[in-house]
């Protein structure tokens, strides 16, 4: 059996053009699905995000413009940021993955 590696998908194949490893496929499509997902969520600009905490807020209830509103808006900014803190940290505290041990 000949291996060759395929320039346009990049894993091994045997002769019949069957991969040899599924798991090289499953991996890069979780890979590229959380690409996908990273890409699209720093897609949207800070005027974007501003527009819909406004809407989110104006359909729970609070009058545009109001005290309330306002608190609203502040409150889904600081949900965003803590979110986005604790994934920060759970990536610099995660261990390192170590290979062949």
């Amino acid at each position: 059996m000949r291996l060759k590696i395929s320039a346009i998908i990049a894993y091994p194949q045997d002769g019949t053009g069957r991969t040899l490893d599924m798991t090289y496929t499953f991996s890069r499509l979780i890979f590229l699905a959380m690409l996908t997902g990273l890409v699209a969520a720093c897609a949207m600009s800070a005027e974007q995000q501003a527009q819909r905490d406004d809407e989110r807020c104006t359909a729970r209830g609070h009058e545009l413009n109001s005290k309330a509103h306002g608190d609203c808006v502040a409150s889904l900014q600081a949900q965003r940021d803590a979110r986005l803190d604790r994934r920060h940290r759970e990536l610099v505290e995660r261990p390192a993955v170590t290979y062949g041990r």
